[in-house]
């Protein structure tokens, strides 16, 4: 197939800007498409890190460290904005999923880990704007451990701060709207002439 007939159309941010933040001391996992929770608890497990996952999973066992749940809409977006950090861990699979979970998180500015999937490095920069892990126990772990790590509470501030720019700039439902989607049909930005 011809490379200018392939139209890459990213998945919007679907929360607004503008919800009020704050840096708690926990962990947010959330949604259900292709999620692997089973691999965030082992990650989790001793850790004493807290973790709340909103989502319909249910653990074979309970864990001190997590609390799971679904909760409303409202409540999802106050865990999410009040969260540390925000942990999408993924199935290995041959489709993309969860972009709507990091991308939404990103949009608050906060730091993202990602287990490696399909799709990923299209919305996150490793150690940049968000942090890619294989999807692996030990991995998860060491990256959860240094997200929460006072001492590097710095270096995750900017990383969420660059990560919400990035989303600002290329994939808000604005953005989605206004380019995308007019680009997806064959119709050019204002600023540059028909294609022939």
């Amino acid at each position: 197939m011809d490379p200018d007939r392939v139209v890459f159309t990213p998945f919007p941010a679907t929360i607004e800007p503008d919800v009020p933040t704050s840096t708690g001391d926990y962990l947010f996992a959330g949604g259900n498409s292709m999620r692997d929770y089973a691999l965030l608890a082992e990650a989790v497990r001793g850790t004493g890190v807290r973790c709340r996952v909103a989502s319909t999973w249910e653990p074979e066992e309970t864990s001190e460290e997590i609390e799971v749940g679904t909760v409303p809409h409202e409540e999802f977006v106050d865990l999410l904005a009040g969260c540390r950090a925000s942990v999408v861990p993924l199935e290995r699979t041959v489709r993309s999923a969860g972009q709507q979970s990091y991308l939404n998180a990103m949009m608050l500015g906060k730091p993202v880990i990602v287990t490696e999937a399909p799709g990923v490095h299209d919305y996150i920069e490793d150690g940049v704007t968000g942090v890619v892990v294989p999807p692996e126990a030990d991995a998860l772990r060491a990256a959860i451990l240094d997200v929460m790590d006072p001492a590097r509470a710095e270096h995750y501030a900017l990383m969420g701060r660059r990560a919400r720019e990035w989303v600002l700039a290329n994939v808000t439902q604005d953005v989605y709207k206004d380019e995308v989607l007019l680009e997806a049909i064959g119709v050019p930005p204002e600023d540059e002439p028909a294609r022939p």
